[in-house]
This record gives structure tokens, sequence and C-alpha cells, in this order.
């Protein structure tokens, strides 16, 4: 192997035209780089612009472009290299020797482009990315724009089981919000669009062939009345499954309403009613948490008891002593809990069919929503389908959101987090 040869494998050179000259450090634009000299001259069996026969070409000088390569040796890297000119006597016309190595016009090399998608697959801002390849913000946007795509849609074929949910992305004449879903088997980001509202989803989803669409038996979101309208015009064959997290959500919420209500209907000028204000607000997470999860052999100083070696369940039988509604209110509570972690759909709605003349207004509106979607809820005892994995996608978009200061573009967002799924391949 010829010493230009090993230069070029070292910068990553493939070209056959190209052939290095020197190779050596200098300085380009006040700073410390190096440099490669190098020549590109190819060979032409006839005119490229009027297919005349080669004898026609003659050399007419040569072009002299620098291009930036990858770092190397942990430095800025530069190829000037020198294009041959050809004149053509057949059609009077001049062309100049091209290379794959950079587009034409353009003088940053196609594997500095390469290493910006790379960048683009990690958490970071668009500025640390073009201050580690050496180049502009706007260099950076141009080659993330270059990726921007249509969805190729397989018009006959759908997921069996598809996930449904909203994410906040960017403000936009759609509104603030963005739709996501994902096949629910193998966890694969199916398709994201700017707009949750049912019209646009009617829209997307009816481009599907109906073979695909009836192929589609189970849909899990959250209570939203939208996607069970959506399913009903759009999957036949699909059942509604109530994701489980936001079950739990609501029981959690409706008791949680119940203690703040008994918090402020405590006087707080009292010494005695303004300590327990202070312990069902700052202790609160262990009246959310199950029951035979407690601690109970772990004795603890409480600072809101003054100080006193307490375990959990003693701090939370002394909180639940501070209203008997609370105390009955926590016991129901507990009790769906357990139904809802055993999966006993039967246990879970004949506890919510009890008429409990004690029960409070919120937890009344939280059975009053788990009666509407009912059937979603059963399903969701039975089937293993949940949108945790939709959701984790949504953490990771926060972060790349605030990580990257935010998006302006729907479309660079949305081929940025296909981008971070590996879901886009490019040459």
């Amino acid at each position: 192997m010829s010493t230009s040869d090993s230069i070029k494998q070292i910068l990553g050179v493939k070209d056959k035209n190209i052939e290095i000259l020197s190779c050596q450090e200098g300085f380009y634009k006040g700073k410390k780089v190096i440099l490669a000299e190098a020549a590109l001259i190819r060979t032409f069996h006839r005119c490229p612009l009027c297919k005349v026969s080669s004898e026609a070409l003659v050399r007419n000088g040569k072009k002299v472009s620098m291009i930036l390569l990858n770092r190397c040796a942990n430095k800025q890297t530069y190829l000037r290299l020198k294009k041959q000119r050809y004149h053509c006597r057949a059609c009077h016309k001049y062309f100049t020797a091209q290379t794959y190595l950079v587009n034409r016009h353009c003088f940053i090399s196609k594997q500095v482009h390469y290493h910006v998608l790379e960048e683009l697959t990690e958490n970071q801002s668009m500025k640390n990315i073009a201050n580690h390849c050496h180049i502009s913000v706007t260099t950076v946007q141009r080659t993330l724009s270059s990726l921007a795509f249509e969805t190729k849609i397989r018009k006959s074929w759908l997921p069996k089981c598809l996930l449904f949910d909203e994410f906040r992305s960017l403000t936009t004449h759609h509104g603030t919000f963005s739709f996501s879903c994902m096949d629910g088997n193998t966890g694969k980001l199916f398709d994201i669009l700017p707009s949750r509202q049912k019209k646009d989803l009617v829209a997307y989803f009816m481009r599907f062939d109906r073979k695909a669409r009836e192929k589609v038996r189970y849909i899990v979101t959250d209570m939203n009345a939208p996607y069970f309208s959506l399913m009903k015009e759009c999957f036949p064959n699909a059942k509604a499954i109530v994701d489980r997290f936001h079950i739990v959500q609501h029981l959690n919420k409706g008791f949680n309403q119940v203690r703040i209500r008994v918090m402020k209907q405590l006087n707080t000028k009292d010494k005695k009613q303004a300590k327990y204000y202070r312990q069902l607000k700052s202790l609160y997470k262990l009246l959310l948490k199950p029951a035979d999860k407690l601690d109970f052999m772990t004795f603890k100083k409480r600072r809101n008891f003054n100080w006193s070696y307490l375990t959990e369940t003693e701090v939370v039988d002394r909180l639940l002593a501070i209203s008997p509604e609370l105390k009955a209110t926590y016991s129901y509570y507990q009790e769906l809990l357990s139904a809802y972690r055993d999966k006993d759909s039967e246990q879970f709605f004949q506890l919510l069919h009890s008429q409990l003349k004690e029960l409070p207004k919120e937890l009344q509106q939280v059975k009053k929503a788990f009666f509407t979607y009912e059937s979603g809820i059963r399903l969701a005892f039975t089937q293993p389908y949940s949108n945790g994995r939709l959701e984790n996608l949504h953490t990771h978009i926060k972060t790349l959101k605030r990580v990257a200061y935010g998006f302006r573009n729907f479309s660079n967002m949305r081929t940025r987090i296909f981008l971070l799924n590996g879901l886009i391949t490019y040459k």
C-alpha cells in the first residue's frame, strides 16, 4: 500500500481518482489544522455534456476547493482538493471533475453530514452538535431537514393492537398537543401526527384499507371520549382497553381531592388543627401507598409528631384519626386498589356497585367514570396490553425537547424522534 493510499484510508477517502500529494499540520482561518493536499483527475471516454468522443476534451487548469473532513488526531481536518477542469471543443463547454466525497457546489464532505446524523440520534442540542463537527447550526438544521419524510403507509397493514396517546409538542394551528400511536405487540413507534383532533385522525386512518382496519383487535387509550368515537368509525372489530395507569390515577386523584377538602376544613388558626393540617399535607404519600406495603417494622423519628419514633402504619393510623370521613374513604380506596392489583374485575366492580352513604362526592365522580368505560376496564384486567411503552417514549421526547431548547418546526421534531428510535435509515 502506497503512502497516498494509507493517508486516504486514515482520512476516510475512498475515491480512486483522488491522489494525496501531502499531509501536514498548518494554519487555516487562524486555527491549527491538519491540511491534506490532493488532486482529482478523472478519465472520460466521452464528453458528459454532448457525449462526443474524448478526443475533443482538453484539460483546462484546476479548481481548488477546501473541503471539511471529520476530525483526525483531535484536530480539524481539511482536504485542499485540486479538481481538474476540462474543455470540450465540440460543444465549447467547460466542466470540472466531481467526486462522491462532496456534493456539487458544497465544501462540507458527506462524511461530516453522516457524523451530524449520528449525533442527532443522541439527546443533545444542535448547537453542541455544530461545535463538535465545526460547522454552523444552520448546516445542522439543513442536514436534519434533508431527512424530512412522509411515512410510507402500507395501506394493507395495521398492527393487531394500537396504543393511542397524545403529548405536548409545540404550538401550531392544530394546537399544542400532538398524537402518537405505537404497535402494542412490538413496541415500535407507528406514527406521530401534528393534530389530535378527531377529524384529522379519522382522515389519517381512513387511508388504510378496510381489511387492514378490520384486523385491529385492541386499542389501548386513556378515558378520552373522542378516541372511543374514532374507534367506532375506523376500526369496526376493535375493542377499547383503558390503560391501567389511568385507572390508578383516577383512584388516586379522587382520594387526594377528599384529603385536600378535609385539610381545608381545618381551622389553621387553632394550634392543634394547624398541626393536623401540616401532617395531612406533608405525609400524603403514605396515604396513597398500598396498605399491605406499609412498613410496620422500622421505627423512624417523625418531625410532624414531635419527633416520636413511629412506623409507617402508626403514622397512617394517626392521620386517619383526624377525620372519620377520611378514614372511611381510605378504607374504600384501599379495597379498590387491592382488587385492581389482584386483577379481579368482579371484585373491583362489585365494590363500585356497592352504595355507601358516607362515600364522598369526589369518589362518586370516579365511580361514574369507571361505569362509563366498564368494558375497557374489564379488558385491562385480562389483556397484557398497556400504554407503558408509549408513555416511556413521551418521557424521552420531553427530555429531547428540554435538551434541544424546544422545536419550532413539527417536521424537524418528528424526524428527530424517528432518528432517536432508529426508524430512519440513511446511506
